[in-house]
């Protein structure tokens, strides 16, 4: 998080811990809070969604919630880098340098990802059927 205090003149406004503590937890709620309401003003889709849908059936849908996750348990592990130098000996400086570039790249690798892994299985569901149509037509 960052490593400022929101100060006016000798009086902190707001204190370091609450960026860490108060802000981010905050953002991530409201992101998950205000998520099915963006999604249906960006997509037009106001129909039912049971909470069981499957992923591969909205694949952008479980392309972002997987980045997402990525970036929360980056942030989270990168909050963990005093306990990486304790218990593994791990340079504190290059675990932050390595953990800003991650917080980036990971989640756009894992939407990239997902994204292909749900388009792929929904190609695959479409030639099994094709494949089961075509052993049920019969032979003339």
């Amino acid at each position: 998080m960052p490593s400022f205090d929101l100060t006016i003149g000798h009086y902190t406004l707001v204190p370091n811990p609450f960026w860490g503590g108060a802000a981010f937890p905050l953002v991530v709620f409201v992101v998950l809070f205000t998520w099915p309401t963006l999604e249906r003003r960006f997509t037009g889709d106001d129909a039912f969604h049971n909470l069981l849908d499957r992923p591969r059936d909205a694949p952008w849908r479980t392309a972002i919630g997987v980045a997402f996750f990525t970036w929360i348990f980056i942030v989270f592990l990168a909050g963990a880098a005093d306990r990486l130098f304790v218990l593994f000996d791990l340079s504190y400086q290059e675990q932050i340098r390595v953990y800003r570039i991650l917080v980036w790249v990971l989640p756009l690798v894992a939407l990239v990802l997902a994204k292909r892994i749900c388009d792929e299985l929904l190609r695959g569901e479409v030639v099994e059927l094709r494949r089961e149509l075509a052993e049920a037509k019969p032979v003339a």
